[in-house]
């Protein structure tokens, strides 16, 4: 897991650099560089279309890792993407495709806690690591990649 382990790193550092209000986007395309984007605002105020443009972006890079950080907060007990200024924590999710299998992680930290106060948080993200698996994949996954 080495890639899924630099996409986090690297992510974790880069969030918190005063250019980056929150979102950010991090993908490993098919020459193994990793390359940083933010997204604008405007992108972010529907999550599904977000993810949507995510899945093409992918799939154009022969991705073989992608990471997200989001700024998020929480709704009936759900993480839910939000504005930067009205969020709670950042959330970061990152999927790497081993070949023979899709491995992710999920971490999040209260905005007050950065840079330091990352905590796992794989089953609170379900919701935004699940559909990562399944474009990075761009096959039907096994029952133990779902998770």
């Amino acid at each position: 897991m080495g890639v899924l382990d630099q996409v986090v790193g690297t992510l974790q550092r880069a969030c918190v650099q005063p250019q980056v209000e929150g979102a950010l986007l991090g993908v490993v395309g098919w020459d193994g560089e990793l390359d940083l984007r933010i997204p604008p605002a405007a992108a972010l105020q529907s999550p599904r279309s977000f993810l949507c443009m995510v899945g093409a972006g992918l799939r154009d890079a022969a991705a073989s890792a992608v990471g997200l950080v989001l700024p998020v907060r929480t709704v009936w007990g759900e993480e839910r993407v939000c504005p930067y200024l009205d969020a709670e924590a950042l959330a970061l999710v990152a999927v790497e495709d081993l070949g023979d299998g899709v491995v992710s992680a999920g971490m999040i930290c209260p905005i007050h806690a950065l840079p330091t106060g990352w905590e796992e948080a794989q089953e609170r993200l379900q919701t935004i690591a699940r559909p990562l698996r399944l474009m990075l994949a761009d096959r039907p996954l096994e029952e133990e990649e779902v998770v």
